[in-house]
C-alpha cells in the first residue's frame, strides 16, 4: 500500500510540474526586476509586452519602488518580448519564454554612451572602449529588435562585431536571436565567443549551459552551470537549471541541494517550489515535501497548481505520518 501511495504521489507531482512548464494552454505569468548597473532598483520604469513574432501591444507595466514588475494571464510555453525605453539609457528588448505562473526576469538598464559622462553618473565599464561606429551599429540592432526586424538586427550586431571583434554584448544579442530561431549551434557559438571575451560573466555561462541542454549535451551543460555557480553562487537561475539537469538524469539526491539553494535565493518563484517538492517526493522525504506543499499553498494561493496541491495534501500527510512511525 505504501509503495502504491509513493507511486501515486510521484506521478501527481511530475504531472503538476510538467503542466506548469510545458502546457501552452496553461495560465502563465512574468515577474521580475529592473535595476541599474550597480544593482540599485529602478522604480517607475514603463515596460511593454507583446507576443513574439506577432506584434501588437498586449500589456504594460511599471516598476514599483523596489524595481519589481509583473505581467499576468499569459500562455505558458509561449514566447513574449519585453520592451523598455528610458531616456538616457539604451533601449532593452528581452525575449522571454513563459515556463510557469511566475517566470522570473531581470533587466539591467545601461546608460547611453556620452562624450562627457556626468560626474558620479553610472556608465558601463565596457562602453568607453567601444568605437563609436560599432556602438552605432549595436544601437541600430537594438532599434531593429524594438521594431520586430530580427534580420536587420542580426546584420547590425554582426557589423558591430566586424568593427569591434571584442564586442561581447553583440555576441550575446546574436545568441538570443539564434536561440529564438532554434539555431542552437549558432547560438552556442556566439555564447562561446562572448565568454571567451568576457570570462567573468556568470550569466553567459548559465545561458551556455541552457543551450547545451537544448543540444542534448548534459556533461557540457553541467560544466557550464557549475562554472556559473562557481563565479556567482547566488545565481538562483543557474542553481535551478543545474538541479533540473540532474533531476532529468534521475539524480534526485544530487539535484536537491541546488533546488534548495534556488529556493533560498529566490523564494518568490513558483517553479522553484514545484521542482523542489517533486524532488522530495521522489526521494521519499514526505515530511519535508508536506512542509514544501504547505509553503507553496501559502505563498501562491492564486497559482493554478494550488488547487491540485491541496487535493493531494491529506494523502501526503497520511504518508508522512506513517513514515514517522517506528
Amino acid at each position: 500500500m505504501k509503495r502504491l501511495i509513493v507511486l501515486v504521489f510521484a506521478i501527481l507531482a511530475s504531472a503538476m510540474v510538467l503542466f506548469a512548464q510545458n502546457n501552452p494552454n496553461a495560465v502563465g505569468g512574468i515577474e521580475g526586476e529592473v535595476h541599474l548597473l550597480n544593482g540599485q532598483p529602478a522604480p517607475g520604469v514603463y515596460l511593454q509586452l507583446q507576443p513574439e513574432g506577432i506584434g501588437g501591444l498586449i500589456q504594460t507595466a511599471s516598476t514599483d519602488s523596489d524595481g519589481h514588475f509583473t505581467f499576468g494571464s499569459l500562455g505558458a510555453g509561449a514566447n513574449y518580448m519585453i520592451s523598455v525605453q528610458v531616456p538616457g539609457f539604451l533601449p532593452v528588448q528581452k525575449l522571454v519564454m513563459v515556463t510557469g505562473p511566475e517566470t522570473w526576469v531581470e533587466i539591467t538598464l545601461t546608460p547611453a554612451r556620452t562624450a562627457k559622462p556626468a560626474p558620479g553618473g553610472i556608465i558601463s565599464v565596457h562602453e568607453p572602449t567601444i568605437p563609436p561606429k560599432a556602438l552605432a551599429e549595436y544601437n541600430k540592432g537594438l532599434s531593429s529588435l524594438d521594431a520586430g526586424k530580427t534580420s536587420d538586427a542580426e546584420k547590425a550586431f554582426q557589423k558591430a562585431i566586424a568593427i569591434y571583434p571584442q564586442y561581447s554584448d553583440s555576441y550575446l544579442r546574436l545568441s538570443a536571436i539564434y536561440a529564438d530561431q532554434n539555431k542552437f549551434p549558432q547560438a552556442k557559438k556566439a555564447i562561446d565567443e562572448a565568454t571567451t571575451i568576457q570570462k567573468d560573466s556568470p550569466s553567459a555561462f548559465a545561458y551556455l549551459g541552457y543551450l547545451y541542454m537544448k543540444e542534448n549535451h548534459p556533461e557540457k551543460a553541467q560544466q557550464s552551470f557549475e562554472k556559473s555557480i562557481q563565479m556567482q553562487p547566488n545565481d538562483w537561475f543557474a542553481q535551478l537549471e543545474l538541479g533540473r539537469l540532474l533531476y532529468s538524469q534521475k539524480n534526485y539526491a544530487g539535484a536537491l541541494p541546488h533546488f534548495e539553494q534556488a529556493r533560498k535565493l529566490n523564494p518568490g518563484i513558483a517553479t522553484v517550489h514545484l521542482m523542489l517538492y517533486d524532488d522530495l517526493i521522489r526521494l521519499n522525504r514526505f515530511k519535508e515535501a508536506l512542509a514544501e506543499l504547505d509553503d507553496f499553498v501559502a505563498r501562491f494561493p492564486k497559482n493554478p497548481q494550488t488547487a491540485a496541491m491541496e487535493k493531494v495534501r491529506p494523502a501526503l500527510a497520511a504518508a508522512a505520518a506513517k513514515q514517522q512511525q517506528p
